[in-house]
């Protein structure tokens, strides 16, 4: 399964079960007009925040076998460092093992 369908699958669990759920765009822009590609101004931001009763994670989500850019394991350490909470996921089912 691609990125885009786990995704998809942990937004609408968590959502089920009362998280509130953000699907960050951490894709840049293709504009046609103009031909060109904006790339996004959030490096490393991970796919998914989720929130519920005052607690914030940060899931960023690969497919089996998929690994993190650079850009998303400083992300993860800076987020860490600043006392958040940050899981990388590889399927609905880690997600629910390790958050609920």
């Amino acid at each position: 399964m691609k990125e885009q369908g786990i995704q998809k699958q942990i937004k609408d669990y968590l959502t089920l079960k009362g998280w509130f759920v953000i699907k960050n765009n951490t894709v840049g822009v293709w504009k046609a007009k103009t031909k060109h590609y904006i790339p996004s101004q959030s490096k490393g931001l991970a796919d998914l925040t989720v929130i519920k009763d005052s607690k914030v994670i940060m899931i960023e989500v690969k497919k089996k076998g998929g690994r993190q850019s650079e850009n998303q394991i400083q992300f993860q350490k800076d987020w860490e460092q600043h006392g958040g909470e940050y899981m990388l996921a590889y399927s609905l089912e880690e997600v629910i093992e390790k958050i609920l």
